[in-house]
């Protein structure tokens, strides 16, 4: 008996020493010969034709000539198990929301509070006291500008994408946020630390 267990005991030696001299091997190489002749996949969480999928493709086109040993990018896709944001991105119509999979109230109010800077992201804004007629008229170009069929072409050339959000629905979306009950936002901050 003390024979196989010595046996297995030198088996299980051996193979930990292969892996060993292997793992050494690989971090005794430079950078570039570690990446000659291999293949990097780079991982894109939305549909093919999306937009992030265009960033991805044109990424994967330059990126391996700016590596040591040059290696092939190899775009693949992910499956997005949920969306974290308060609206479903048009590039993930079957991926579930976030909103959608909160157990209840407090839930869905503290994904609200979390993730209402994805909607208002870049906004445009005026002072404190600009007079009503003055922003409507602001806000009406906005969008008459999100539709003008040359902005979008501009757009085009330069892979933008355009997804706007009307300025009152940032203005109700704030005070919505604004009125979120304060031991919902100590909730929320204590889950963010």
């Amino acid at each position: 008996m003390l024979q196989i267990v010595s046996r297995s005991a030198m088996l299980v030696c051996a193979l930990l020493l292969g892996s060993v001299l292997q793992w050494r091997a690989a971090f005794g190489q430079s950078p570039a010969e570690f990446y000659r002749g291999k293949s990097v996949d780079l991982y894109i969480g939305t549909s093919v034709g999306g937009g992030y999928d265009a960033y991805g493709r044109m990424l994967a086109r330059h990126l391996g000539r700016h590596m040591p040993g040059n290696p092939t990018i190899v775009r693949k896709w992910v499956n997005v198990l949920f969306q974290m944001g308060l609206s479903k991105h048009p590039d993930l119509p079957d991926a579930p929301l976030i909103m959608d999979l909160a157990g209840n109230e407090q839930d869905r109010a503290i994904f609200k509070l979390m993730f209402a800077r994805q909607v208002i992201a870049w906004p445009y804004a005026t002072p404190p006291g600009v007079p009503k007629d003055r922003v409507e008229v602001l806000r009406q170009a906005f969008a008459d500008t999100m539709i003008d069929k040359d902005f979008l072409a501009d757009a085009a050339k330069g892979n933008f994408e355009i997804r706007p959000v009307a300025g009152q629905d940032i203005q109700n979306l704030l005070a919505e946020v604004y009125d979120t009950p304060t031991a919902v936002a100590q909730k929320a901050t204590r889950m963010l630390q």
